[in-house]
């Protein structure tokens, strides 16, 4: 009789000890789940979020890269970066990606302003992936960001992507164009692969 209850005993306090581990396992696994807290594991998109969490302005100035592309002479909203006086239509200029309501591409002397926009937003951080192949921006990652919108009356915020590549160089920034558009709408349907869920 006294054994037998000595066998349950050992096999209740083995159980326990099983479902203890277990669960401190999944405890585990989902503290190092990728987080703005504990990172995203790639040192390049860390790097970025680090700078703009510190609000460190010239850090990310220092990490933007301009794009070689054709400049035109055409008039109009959108399109290749205007060419300045001097530079006919095709010359390869030095640009930065900059999108709005449509692409405006700046020079190296534009590119505070634009940035100034980003920091006006007092962005946190919203999701970072890897984008799919159509995306707006080119890079091998995005980070997205919110804050409140300055152009608004009310709460509404908006929304900033940061075109990152492997070696964390900024080769583009995304504003969302309408009132309204927070961070959800620069994420698209179709990411496979996210650094940070939204």
């Amino acid at each position: 009789m006294k054994r037998s209850f000595l066998v349950q005993c050992l096999t209740a306090v083995v159980t326990v000890t099983i479902l203890t581990l277990a669960c401190g396992d999944d405890d585990t696994g989902s503290e190092t789940s990728p987080t703005a807290e504990n990172g995203t594991g790639v040192a390049a998109v860390d790097d970025v979020i680090s700078v703009v969490e510190r609000q460190d302005r010239p850090g990310l100035r220092s990490l933007v890269q301009l794009s070689s592309i054709a400049c035109t002479t055409e008039v109009g909203a959108g399109g290749p970066p205007k060419c300045l006086t001097g530079e006919a239509s095709g010359t390869m200029v030095q640009a930065f990606a900059y999108y709005t309501c449509s692409i405006e591409w700046k020079r190296d002397a534009e590119v505070d302003a634009a940035l100034n926009a980003f920091w006006e937003l007092s962005p946190e951080l919203y999701a970072a992936f890897k984008p799919p192949t159509e995306y707006l921006l080119d890079g091998d990652y995005i980070v997205v960001f919110e804050g409140p919108d300055p152009r608004a009356e009310g709460r509404e915020k908006r929304g900033a992507a940061v075109a990152i590549d492997d070696r964390g160089k900024v080769h583009g920034l995304w504003l969302a164009c309408g009132a309204g558009d927070d961070g959800a709408t620069l994420v698209p349907d179709n990411v496979s692969s996210y650094l940070i869920a939204p």
